[in-house]
């Protein structure tokens, strides 16, 4: 089998994926846009690599070049592949990514780009609070500034793992996206918020754990680092 070169315009990736299938060869699948670049290596039908121009790998590479509508590509066989760093099959990574892109597109109805910040609703018109270890990682990263793409470097999550969590903040009216930065009187009521969700835990805590008197801002993070370890909110 030659080299399989196009435009993105002409065939969708899915149908790219099928073609290396039915050929049953091993190879490299090249792929440039305006956006990202990325590769996705194949081994014995499966997908045993796969990198973004962002430094992704695995799934989110995979994840992110499937979303790309536009661009080149080329697929080379080769033996030549990357150590496997996971082994999916072609038609499983289909289904799989297919949902994921499925559960964006309705993600983007409130999030358009990831370059909006994040701003945590001071006071929720919710009754009762309660949130996932997910969503506490997020919203205690919150700030006037930051946007999706900037939590997702802080927290260490996935850029998909972060739209969907902020997109749970905001369906429970505890968040809501801008395409400007918060102003100065948002962001003096942003600790409003971040207090009601450390209460959300401080029910949990023992006697001897809770402060005495009033905290310095120092001793309050340390705390809070505490809880967070004991809970075993960090991978």
């Amino acid at each position: 089998m030659a080299a399989l070169s196009g435009k993105l315009t002409d065939f969708e990736i899915p149908t790219i994926l099928q073609f290396i299938k039915m050929s049953s060869k091993n190879g490299v699948l090249k792929i440039a846009s305006e956006k990202i670049k990325g590769e996705i290596h194949f081994k014995n039908s499966s997908i045993v690599y796969a990198m973004d121009g962002d430094q992704n790998s695995g799934e989110v590479a995979l994840f992110n070049l499937f979303q790309l509508k536009d661009g080149a590509f080329e697929f080379v066989p080769s033996e030549d592949i990357r150590d496997s760093h996971f082994d999916l099959p072609i038609d499983k990574a289909y289904e799989s990514l297919q949902s994921q892109l499925k559960e964006w597109e309705e993600i983007t109805k409130s999030i358009p780009d990831l370059n909006l910040t994040v701003r945590l609703i001071p006071d929720p018109s919710v009754k009762e609070v309660k949130i996932s270890p997910p969503q506490w990682i997020v919203a205690a990263q919150v700030d006037s500034l930051k946007s999706l793409k900037d939590l997702s470097v802080t927290t260490g999550f996935s850029q998909l793992e972060t739209a969907r969590t902020v997109y749970s903040l905001i369906k429970e009216g505890l968040a809501e996206v801008s395409d400007q930065p918060t102003d100065k009187s948002q962001a003096d009521d942003a600790p409003l918020m971040e207090d009601q969700l450390d209460d959300v835990y401080e029910e949990e805590e023992e006697d001897d754990e809770k402060p005495v008197g009033k905290e310095t801002e120092e001793e309050k993070s340390k705390r809070i680092s505490r809880r967070k370890h004991k809970k075993g909110f960090f991978r």
